[in-house]
């Protein structure tokens, strides 16, 4: 990759409102960079970015790069987009997202955090560690802290926590001095093919590690379970995390409650160990922490301040995310686009709502994954009392690739199951099975986010 020099530069990112693509426009505004970006969806995200001084262009057009200086891309956006396409004509460099981020970052001493589910969290919460025990990262994050004001910062000391994303192989653009692997469980496969190539894409992202790295895997998982076991002769330097006492950090005497959880940290005993308490609930949540923790020890912060962090740590939006309550109907938002995912979320709702009615609304995350996770689509919705199915967010595709959100409905004998083709179908759906203990749940990694608002007010 050829160095691109982004100090005094024009800068237009295509697809800007995209999580990643807004945090890197945020870390070039904030460097003193004159930045555009075009985007279809006008979304909160596009208008924040605009109350920053970002010029947001709502149609893609030639003229749109005309006076850049650099263009950098998504990886969906194919060869013959009409932005692509002009800037080759005028010779302008165009990077992917990925390798933005590198050069970027480069110089820091990297914290990658890699995983099918819980990167997002993970990142976000070991970000968030550093930067209350006065380390002040660099972050670049896939989501939206509640306790961080943006989804990244330059920071002024010497770690840059990003979360390393697999889709497209970007993940393989880094080179870190410290990663985490959360966990393994086939996704993209639109894009990689097969189970195997995706699982091949983490063994490669293991061995991007710098020679004097360390590479964090949860044991408990069955897919970093069996990375473990294949770079246990390559020289690599590893460590597990889990509940399984064969770890070498173990969360302990566990207790789950509905606000949170709580466990006793066990590692190394050249570590500092002790009582953790989050605020966020679910075991998966309880992983993440546990893995935040150990990469903060070993990055020299005090066991006390990380007690102090998780304990008032807020989450992620749209990771079991409440907005809002009223009539005794609560409403949470959550981004969960896989059914490994969606169990998660549903078991924490039980376990947070007891003799609750619990309502979903699911928006499908393009035709393909609804496909290739077929069967476990239709498995995966235990303890609902009712899913509403809404219309597939399509995003790069159509509807030929894969399964359409009408089939999944109609498949699914699991749960009693309706298709809303609109979405003002599913919040009257979903508003005629309420009553004053009800639980509502708008899942998906689409636009169902503008749901929840919406059925709060239907409400009231």
């Amino acid at each position: 990759m050829n160095k691109i020099k982004f100090n005094g530069s024009r800068v237009h990112i295509i697809g800007i409102g995209g999580i990643h693509m807004s945090a890197i426009a945020r870390l070039l505004k904030e460097r003193g960079l004159t930045i555009t970006g075009s985007d279809l969806e006008e979304t909160a995200l596009t208008k924040d970015l605009k109350s920053e001084g970002i010029t947001i262009f709502s149609q893609h057009d030639a003229s749109n790069v005309s006076t850049a200086d650099l263009v950098i891309t998504t990886a969906a956006v194919k060869k013959n987009h009409i932005e692509i396409v002009e800037a080759e004509k005028r010779k302008i460099p165009i990077l992917r997202r990925s390798e933005a981020i590198a050069e970027l970052i480069d110089g820091k001493k990297i914290i990658a955090i890699a995983g099918s589910h819980g990167k997002t969290s993970t990142s976000t919460l070991i970000a968030t560690i550093l930067k209350q025990s006065n380390f002040s990262p660099m972050y670049v994050l896939g989501g939206e802290s509640q306790d961080l004001t943006k989804n990244s910062a330059w920071g002024s000391g010497i770690h840059c926590v990003v979360e390393a994303d697999e889709y497209k192989q970007a993940f393989l653009d880094y080179e870190p001095d410290l990663e985490v692997i959360t966990n393994i469980d086939a996704d993209h496969l639109d894009d990689y093919g097969s189970r195997e190539n995706y699982y091949n894409a983490f063994l490669q992202f293991a061995k991007k590690l710098k020679s004097s790295g360390l590479i964090l895997l949860c044991g408990d998982d069955k897919g970093t379970g069996q990375l473990l076991s294949e770079i246990t002769d390559t020289g690599l330097r590893y460590e597990s995390y889990g509940f399984e006492e064969t770890n070498t950090w173990v969360a302990r005497d566990l207790n789950l409650n509905h606000s949170g959880a709580r466990f006793e940290l066990s590692g190394p005993s050249n570590f500092e160990h002790g009582l953790l308490e989050i605020s966020v609930p679910g075991k998966h949540a309880v992983l993440n922490a546990l893995a935040a923790a150990a990469v903060s020890l070993h990055e020299g912060v005090q066991f006390s301040s990380i007690q102090k962090t998780l304990k008032q740590f807020h989450g992620v939006k749209r990771r079991f995310e409440l907005i809002g309550e009223t009539r005794g109907i609560s409403v949470i938002d959550d981004y969960a686009h896989h059914p490994t995912e969606v169990q998660a979320t549903l078991e924490t709702t039980r376990m947070r709502y007891t003799n609750h009615r619990l309502i979903a609304i699911y928006q499908p995350h393009t035709y393909s994954r609804t496909a290739y996770l077929w069967e476990n689509w239709l498995n995966c919705w235990k303890g609902l009392d009712k899913l509403i199915i809404l219309e597939t967010y399509a995003a790069r595709e159509l509807p030929n690739q894969g399964k359409t959100a009408n089939e999944l409905a109609d498949s699914i004998t699991s749960t009693p199951t309706i298709y809303a083709a609109t979405e003002q179908e599913a919040i009257e759906h979903a508003i005629q099975e309420t009553n004053e203990n009800t639980v509502i749940l708008t899942i998906g990694a689409g636009n169902i986010t503008n749901i929840a608002p919406k059925i709060l007010e239907a409400i009231a």
